[in-house]
């Protein structure tokens, strides 16, 4: 796993560290970038690692960022920040049409504002944001079939009935049995993981991206089988016989939207001290303020799936406190996979309560910066009826 790669996990998980009552979505790469981008020196791997990333294309996803900075910052600092045309650098603070009209061509007209607003800090120093599109249409769409193959309907009309060697009960080194679902597309690997409802859904997040990654490295994932006295209310046996070869594990989820907004300005996300670094020099400490956004919307239908995300940090002179993560406590180590004979049951899953999704990128090459890289993340604890 690349830089960029290992670093976008990272702020990733911290992000999704205490998600909010129902869905939520997040994209860490929109995140890191913005804070690696902000941040000096501008020659650490980890700026350089976001700058390549904003370089080099990706077939599923457009990633742009944008600095407006008050000319009092200084023309070598801006200098510094711009990279050729890779960061649009401005040594104006912009007006709102102008801020409208960058998110609006960058996010495909999904958003035409920033989560931050810059007139609310007195004496704004500077203005940093990032954004990201990415659409994604799956290599083998599943069917669309009445809600009623749910237990639970989650108030939507339709669901998405899959099967094949790409779903089923899997073994997760932290969490135990999961299910999951992997849905393949050009440049993007999506993993959807239900796993029991007592898990704390940070862990079952941070599962998904853990299973992406691992069936992008072609691990034998999924379990052969089940021992028949294992038993959860989001899985059952197919009634089939077992010797048959070409039986296939089936599932069936909602197809499902979610926008929400995140505050990243947090002393576990760095981002304070980033833009202090970065784009605050010129403050004293006692008179720094700093405010830092996320919107992101995701949603996953038939065809594919589509998500969107605009990240926003300013600094000005107003007195600001910093809020800190309370210590993020591990589940304990589940016991090991199955042992012994096991009988080859297919299964069907049924994602009938919260779940969570991670989009990963994938690259032929292993050594692209985009490889592994965590595109969004969601938890879906309300399904709402997706077009597609």
């Amino acid at each position: 796993m690349g830089q960029a790669a290992q670093g976008v996990s990272e702020l990733g998980y911290a992000m999704v560290a205490f998600p909010p009552q129902g869905s939520r979505a997040v994209s860490p790469v929109s995140a890191w970038v913005l804070r690696e981008t902000v941040g000096i020196p501008t020659d650490s791997g980890s700026h350089a690692a976001a700058v390549t990333l904003l370089r080099q294309e990706h077939p599923a996803i457009g990633l742009s960022a944008a600095i407006w900075m008050n000319s009092t910052c200084g023309v070598a600092r801006i200098n510094a920040l711009a990279d050729g045309d890779t960061v649009t650098v401005s040594t104006e603070l912009p007006h709102d049409l102008d801020i409208a009209r960058w998110v609006s061509a960058t996010t495909g007209g999904s958003f035409d504002a920033l989560p931050v607003q810059p007139s609310a800090i007195a004496g704004t120093l500077a203005l940093a944001a990032t954004s990201t599109l990415t659409l994604a249409s799956w290599v083998t769409p599943p069917s669309v079939v009445s809600s009623r193959s749910l237990t639970s309907t989650w108030g939507v009309q339709n669901v998405l009935r899959t099967n094949g060697a790409q779903c089923g009960l899997a073994w997760d080194p932290l969490l135990g049995v999961i299910g999951v679902v992997i849905d393949a597309a050009d440049g993007v690997v999506m993993a959807s993981v239900i796993a029991d409802p007592e898990i704390d859904p940070v862990h079952v997040q941070a599962a998904a991206v853990r299973t992406a990654a691992r069936f992008i490295a072609h691990e034998a994932v999924l379990l052969p089988g089940v021992p028949s006295q294992i038993r959860r209310d989001w899985w059952q046996v197919i009634d089939v016989d077992p010797d048959v070869d070409d039986a296939e594990n089936t599932a069936v989820l909602p197809a499902w939207s979610v926008a929400t907004s995140t505050e990243l300005v947090n002393g576990e996300l760095g981002f304070f001290e980033a833009m202090w670094t970065g784009l605050g020099g010129e403050l004293s400490d006692d008179n720094a303020a700093a405010d830092a956004q996320q919107w992101c919307a995701m949603s996953y239908h038939a065809h594919g799936m589509w998500g969107v995300s605009v990240s926003a940090a300013h600094v000005g002179t107003r007195v600001w406190g910093n809020a800190m993560l309370a210590a993020l406590r591990l589940p304990d180590p589940p016991p090991p996979p199955p042992t012994g004979p096991i009988v080859r049951l297919p299964v069907e899953l049924r994602f009938t309560h919260p779940f969570a999704v991670a989009a990963v990128s994938v690259s032929q090459n292993h050594q692209s910066p985009w490889h592994l890289t965590p595109l969004l993340c969601a938890w879906v604890a309300e399904a709402v009826e997706a077009d597609g």
